[in-house]
């Protein structure tokens, strides 16, 4: 498991701005749905306390106990992008690069 970008193997032993250009190429390449995914999950993040602070039933205080489980959930969410379809993406770029 990664906990971020510049652990990759194949970006051990660049420089940081060599590494994000490569982590930038690598997403701008692999479509736009990363961001759009971040840009959701970001909104849902944000709504879900202010929805449910506006239910009638429920105290006004109760919003604030969704505050450490949203955090932890958008973690898990990022540690997902990470790992997941950005690896695979970084991946793919080197793979094209080092064919080209």
């Amino acid at each position: 498991m990664y906990w971020k970008t510049s652990n990759y193997p194949s970006l051990q032993g660049l420089t940081r701005k060599e590494q994000q250009h490569i982590v930038t190429c690598a997403i701008r390449k692999s479509g736009k749905a990363i961001g759009y995914r971040f840009l959701i999950a970001t909104v849902v993040l944000l709504a879900v306390p202010i929805v449910i602070a506006n239910f009638e039933r429920i105290p006004n205080w109760s919003s604030y106990l969704l505050v450490a489980p949203a955090g932890a959930l958008f973690y898990l969410y990022i540690l997902w992008e990470i790992n997941g379809p950005i690896f695979k993406a970084v991946k793919t770029y080197q793979a094209d690069e080092n064919t080209i």
